[in-house]
């Protein structure tokens, strides 16, 4: 990312007023082509990196799926299994958007390193536990899935081929985060994309050496290779081209327009030569703060596995009909996952970052403007996709497999596929500004009304009862997700915009104190003395205070909180179903807005962001 685009603020500087918000902007002043390019900025690295993610798992099933359907549907169920459980993982990884950015926007580098270190060292021994899971997996591919013994076999050959992985992959995921979280945008994202066009290589060279046993090889290879350049980039040019202050230039902020002395946007921390990473390392692993992590982050991880579950159950109901439907149902919900995450995604993402420090800005005609932009350009995007889907029917299945029931099945539901990317584009957009209004809860409401009270009832009434097969649970889904769109619609359209300015203001001072006391802990730690104010994690922040990420929604995993209005911190904004996450000040570069009127932002707490979409976005 070049200087001058690092450097150019998205939220313009608002000049001081009596409450501190700085002037209010007048529906009929807003420049909606202005704001609609803001959005898209803020949108690209997010757009890439997930487009990059998801890209792994379109490739990898479309060469899998040309060694035959059982290769597919086993890859397939491999995958789905996966996700169940690294959900539980990724929504860990929750604490770590919040402390991470936390630490940067206090100017504590150390913090950012030991609380990265904390991350590794829970992850690590999170994974043993998953790759038992994963070894097992030939008993759920029978009992759960309902799968032929050949296929189970199979599902557990591609399955423990990527245990390997998993240590690796959990880790290029923490140290992405590490660098997001200190506004290191474009690097995780240009890494994701170079291993999305490398994996393409390594499963076709595989799978020609060594058949279905190359492909699962390739997925380990490729998260590996991901884990090995970000490492690199981290431990190399972490310790070079240091300027005074210690930190590396990676399209940097200009240290005169920072908004917070001492915070390096878009640089990353260093520490000073005493305090060696093995060192801090050995800080990390002190019990309190990896009890302070786990506190932060399980509630995330329970709620993202059970978010995740409500597309992956899908499948599972796909596998009580046979092979052919496991085929033809993750082929087009694999496609509609890239079609959602390459673009509308990455919007929604940008408009929870963007509405919640507009509404923190005391801006909300232009927090609502930003609303209606994101979700008018989501559900145009997806609008056109549907009429592509629709037209290319008969020739989608051809890109996956070459068995010909798969392809007709395939065609038979497409035209709900296509229907369904209207209310799609909708709902995820939606999900995307309420979450920037802190509405996480109401998100958590919808999702269960729309996929679990109406989506998998009538799916499962619709295939089995009805038996209308495949297509009843294509209906199924259809009708989940107008269903919560209607929903996430109404409360937006219920709206009261400069309430929600009052929140932000009322919100935002708590988590001034909060963010001390959790600096303050790794400090102490580092320093081997007890805070002031407590013993051990008792100065922290509980479970239940709004730096806690009891989740609200089916969300990526994007934490909800407020930042100090007078006093901000910069909070992360996450995807972090994909390892993604957006420190608040990136949403206005160098601007000194952040000294008027502050921030409101939309930390997503909990789980996966497929915006109330559960495991749709798959991961590799």
């Amino acid at each position: 990312m070049s200087g001058d685009s690092a450097q150019q603020p998205l939220l313009e500087d608002l000049d001081d007023s009596a409450d501190g918000a700085g002037p209010k902007v007048d529906s009929k002043d807003i420049n909606w082509a202005t704001e609609l390019i803001d959005l898209l900025k803020l949108a690209a690295p997010a757009c890439l990196q997930l487009c990059a993610q998801q890209g792994l798992v379109v490739a990898s099933q479309a060469l899998v799926g040309h060694i035959g359907p059982d290769a597919l549907a086993a890859a397939s169920i491999g995958i789905t299994w996966f996700n169940l459980i690294f959900y539980i993982l990724l929504g860990v990884t929750s604490a770590l958007d919040t402390l991470g950015a936390q630490a940067y926007g206090a100017n504590d580098r150390t913090a950012v390193v030991v609380w990265g270190w904390c991350s590794a060292i829970v992850l690590g021994g999170l994974s043993a536990v998953m790759a038992l899971a994963m070894w097992i997996s030939p008993l759920v591919a029978v009992h759960f899935f309902r799968q032929p013994h050949h296929i189970a076999e199979m599902v557990g050959t591609y399955c423990r081929y990527m245990i390997p992985s998993l240590w690796p992959f959990v880790w290029a995921i923490t140290i992405m985060k590490v660098m997001q979280a200190q506004n290191v945008m474009w690097f995780p994202a240009l890494a994701t994309a170079f291993v999305c066009v490398a994996n393409v290589g390594i499963t076709w060279g595989l799978i020609v050496l060594y058949g279905f046993q190359g492909a699962a090889a390739a997925t380990s290879v490729s998260r590996t290779l991901l884990f090995l350049i970000v490492a690199a980039y981290a431990l190399i040019v972490g310790t070079s081209r240091l300027d005074e202050r210690g930190v590396v230039e990676d399209g940097a902020v200009s240290e005169e327009s920072s908004p917070l002395k001492g915070a390096h946007h878009g640089r990353l921390a260093t520490v000073e030569e005493e305090e060696s990473m093995f060192k801090l390392a050995w800080t990390a692993a002190q019990p309190r703060l990896l009890w302070r992590f786990l506190q932060l982050g399980m509630p995330g991880a329970i709620m993202m596995s059970a978010d995740a579950s409500s597309f992956d159950v899908t499948t599972a109901l796909a596998g009580m009909l046979s092979t052919v439907a496991v085929d033809a149902h993750t082929i087009m919900l694999t496609l509609c996952v890239f079609v959602f995450i390459s673009f509308p995604f990455g919007v929604a993402t940008a408009s929870t970052i963007r509405v919640g420090n507009l509404l923190g800005a005391g801006q909300a005609q232009l927090a609502r403007a930003s609303g209606i932009l994101c979700i008018g350009t989501g559900t145009l995007f997806l609008s056109l996709a549907g009429v592509a889907i629709y037209a290319l029917r008969w020739r989608i299945g051809s890109w996956f497999v070459e068995d010909a029931e798969v392809q007709a099945a395939v065609a038979s539901i497409a035209p709900i596929a296509a229907l369904y990317q209207f209310p799609d584009g909708i709902l995820g957009t939606a999900g995307g500004v309420l979450r920037g209004m802190g509405r996480q809860s109401a998100i958590m409401i919808f999702n269960l009304a729309g996929f679990w009270g109406t989506g998998v009832p009538c799916g499962y009434i619709f295939t089995f009862k009805l038996h209308r097969g495949i297509v009843g649970l294509w209906w199924g889904i259809f009708t989940g997700v107008c269903v919560t769109a209607t929903l996430c619609v109404i409360a937006l359209c219920m709206t009261d915009w400069d309430a929600e300015v009052k929140r932000a203001k009322q919100w935002a001072a708590e988590e001034a104190q909060e963010a001390e006391a959790l600096n303050a802990a790794v400090d102490s730690a580092v320093a081997g003395t007890t805070p002031a104010g407590g013993d051990g994690p008792a100065c922290l922040p509980r479970p239940s205070s709004a730096v806690s990420l009891h989740r609200a929604s089916i969300t990526p995993n994007m934490p909800m909180g407020r930042s100090p209005l007078q006093r901000p911190s910069f909070f992360s904004h996450t995807n972090a179903a994909h390892g993604l996450s957006y420190p608040s000040s990136l949403l206005h570069g160098s601007s000194g807005s952040l000294t008027h009127g502050g921030l409101l932002t939309a930390r997503v707490r909990g789980s996966r962001d497929s915006l109330v979409h559960g495991s749709r976005d798959s991961l590799v």
